[in-house]
């Protein structure tokens, strides 16, 4: 099986986020449509050439676009894909003809048209100096809600790169540890479970911040993603 084309994607990401109960993020919307779809772990990981994204991102991408500039679908500056109330109504949208279907293709396969920004961001990711690597990471962290982030990463740690307190909603807290790296390809499970070992005993919640997808979801445990909790 081969990965499925822009248009073979459209109806089931609309499905997916009508399975979802309305609204999905882009990496709840992907799993839902490889585990519809039966999309097996090398279609799903095949890359575009030289570009950071897989093929299946970069055709998810565009069917998204198209139900956006169909009035089915909007996204919040999150990055949270939900269904306008026209969308509400709808579960499958019919297949445009062959003139259109071949424009499509073309489009697709025309990387000037592919928005950009996520390809320059994990360029600017990889030329960052170490150091200013890990403030990053601090800050989004940060962002995110947790407070006392301190970056403690040295050799011999376990991939261990700090720690910090996460704070939910006010009412409780608890310690995580975190890793934050930069990886030339996908990330294999392996790193997921020096990650975990080298947890134990110290903590029992930890954050993963990648640049890159898990390269098997199910060796991995089900996570996906540029990032993952455990």
């Amino acid at each position: 099986m081969s990965v499925p084309t822009r248009i073979e994607l459209t109806n089931p990401t609309l499905q997916a986020i009508h399975e979802a109960g309305g609204s999905a993020s882009i990496n709840e919307i992907t799993e839902r449509v490889i585990k519809k779809l039966g999309i097996s772990d090398d279609d799903a990981n095949e890359t575009r050439g030289t570009g950071h994204r897989t093929t299946l991102e970069h055709r998810l991408g565009w069917a998204r676009t198209d139900l956006r500039l169909r009035g089915l679908i909007t996204n919040s500056v999150r990055g949270v894909w939900s269904l306008t109330p026209e969308g509400q109504k709808e579960t499958s949208i019919a297949r445009r003809g062959a003139a259109s279907a071949e424009n499509e293709t073309v489009a697709e396969n025309d990387d000037a048209e592919e928005p950009a920004w996520q390809e320059q961001i994990l360029d600017a990711l990889m030329g960052m100096d170490p150091s200013a690597f890990e403030r990053l990471c601090q800050r989004m962290l940060r962002e995110s809600g947790f407070i006392e982030v301190k970056v403690t990463g040295r050799p011999g740690d376990g991939g261990i790169d700090g720690h910090g307190i996460f704070r939910m909603g006010g009412l409780i807290s608890f310690p995580v540890l975190f890793q934050c790296k930069r990886y030339q390809g996908s990330v294999g499970p392996d790193v997921v479970q020096k990650f975990r070992g080298a947890m134990q005993g110290r903590s029992d919640k930890g954050a993963a911040d990648h640049d890159r997808r898990l390269h098997s979801r199910r060796q991995s445990g089900g996570h996906a993603g540029r990032g993952a909790a455990y």
